[in-house]
């Protein structure tokens, strides 16, 4: 995730809104991302539940970072933002 973060000219710990990649705009870091434990969990479950879920795929992936104040605790967050039929 930092490499990704690093290619683009931004850091892991950006605030929101982060940044977001695309399979369009950055594919290699796309993709990478959605090779992590967290996107392989997104696309599994895209997979397993094409009944629930028709026709859904990951659109883009926002990195972001937050800092919890109790422990002053970097934490990275993933939003995946899926498209396609069905409900939002």
């Amino acid at each position: 995730m930092n490499a990704c973060s690093s290619n683009v000219g931004h850091d892991i710990n950006d605030p929101w809104p982060g940044y977001t990649f695309t399979p369009q705009g950055e594919p290699d870091e796309f993709y990478a991302l959605l090779g992590t434990p967290h996107g392989r969990g997104v696309t599994y479950l895209l997979i397993d539940h094409p009944n629930e879920l028709p026709g859904k795929s990951v659109e883009s992936i926002t990195i972001f970072g937050t800092i919890s104040s109790e422990f002053e605790m970097e934490n990275i967050n993933l939003l995946f933002t899926l498209t396609g039929e069905g409900n939002s």
